[in-house]
């Protein structure tokens, strides 16, 4: 016989970034139960925690083991059952919201199916659901993490939202900004862009937004700017704080640049 619990999440759908609105747990019979027509309206991503079994999408159809995660594209049409000789037992979430369509990314070299060392996560949010002592911000956080780790491998070098990110802070350098009002242009929580920018360019948001300013500062002096300019235009609190972040960063002061050759553009 097989085994089934769900529990639902998130009914008010809050936070719209990221919205996780069940959990469960199934340990299937050993037949083929569904056919190659299941459709859902979310997404679902599973992961096998014991057993193989096997996953079909589009006429492809894949054997899973423990470690292994299939996906559930939204609206989509899919199959999957348990291998009859080694039935298997997984845990899975239902997502909505505006960055779950980012799974789809799963689709282009491996058919929505990945691999996770993070199989402990499921297990602990279906666990907590059940004691009735799973909060939606914990749900979310920890999908963030199975997010940071299958998708890194399977999105572009350089990601859209990162692109995105990047064209923003580059024309507010001059202006008053936040991480969440940059996550807000690119349509990301803040907590999941800070990851995003850390593992793209190896370092924090506010070291790389000091960075690009002090970049922009050198073909600002380079232009003829005073250093006190720079610093007023580029939101430095001083023109000491200016000069001492860009003599640490740059190894030399921001007076030297000005003796340079003049910028051209």
């Amino acid at each position: 016989m097989g085994c089934f619990e769900e529990f639902f999440l998130n009914k008010n759908n809050y936070n719209s970034d990221i919205i996780p609105t069940r959990v469960g747990y199934s340990k299937q019979e050993a037949k083929k139960i569904f056919a190659n027509d299941i459709r859902y309206p979310y997404y679902v991503i599973h992961c096998i925690t014991d057993g193989t079994g096997y996953f079909m999408y589009k006429g492809v159809e894949q054997k899973l083991k423990a470690g292994d995660i299939f996906i559930f594209p939204k609206g989509e049409p899919v199959g999957y059952h348990s291998d009859a000789e080694d039935i298997w037992e997984y845990y899975w979430i239902t997502l909505i919201g505006t960055s779950a369509s980012r799974l789809d990314s799963v689709r282009a070299s491996t058919e929505y199916v990945s691999t996770t060392k993070k199989q402990s996560i499921f297990v602990e949010l279906f666990e907590k659901a059940k004691a009735g002592t799973l909060s939606v911000d914990y749900a979310t956080s920890k999908i963030y993490e199975i997010f940071d780790e299958i998708l890194v491998k399977n999105e572009s070098p350089t990601n859209e939202y990162v692109e995105k990110a990047i064209e923003y802070i580059g024309i507010s350098l001059t202006k008053k900004f936040t991480l969440n009002d940059i996550a807000k242009q690119v349509g990301l929580s803040p907590d999941y862009l800070s990851r995003l920018i850390r593992h793209e360019f190896g370092i924090p948001f506010k070291p790389l937004v000091l960075k690009m300013k002090l970049e922009l500062a050198e073909k600002e002096l380079l232009k003829g700017k005073t250093v006190s300019e720079v610093s007023e235009l580029l939101g430095f609190c001083d023109q000491f704080s200016f000069s001492n972040a860009y003599k640490k960063h740059i190894g030399i002061p921001p007076s030297k640049i000005i003796k340079k050759k003049p910028y051209k553009t």
